[in-house]
């Protein structure tokens, strides 16, 4: 409903500036010349020329942006891949190293035992 008011009041001030400014001129683009386009048909065409070039850089701009966003979406996957590999090697470390504990003390209790005898 905004959008419709906004709109209608755009058009009631285009609608006021194109009674105002009726004035002929002649429009020169490259080797073409049109004569007698009224004013207000000139800004409105500068105007909507404009519009399509902020959207065509905008469009451009948001590509870029989803573009970068896989590429850090990537990233993450790769890391996360990365955390779990190191997870399960430091758990691997420590049974190893629970393991050799368990041997060094096998191997002090066995020293001592032999040192008693």
């Amino acid at each position: 409903m905004l959008t419709l008011i906004v709109v209608v009041i755009m058009s009631l001030i285009f609608a006021y500036f194109s009674t105002q400014n009726t004035a002929g001129v002649v429009l020169h683009v490259g080797t073409i010349t049109w004569r007698n386009i009224p004013l207000y048909l000139v800004i409105l065409g500068s105007l909507l020329i404009g519009i399509v070039i902020s959207w065509l850089i905008s469009l451009v701009d948001v590509l870029s942006s989803k573009l970068t966003l896989l590429g850090k979406d990537s990233t993450i996957k790769q890391t996360k891949q990365t955390i779990a590999d190191l997870t399960k090697e430091v758990h691997q470390l420590e049974l190893e190293n629970t393991k050799l504990e368990s041997e060094k003390t096998a191997r002090s209790e066995q020293k001592m035992k032999d040192k008693s005898l």
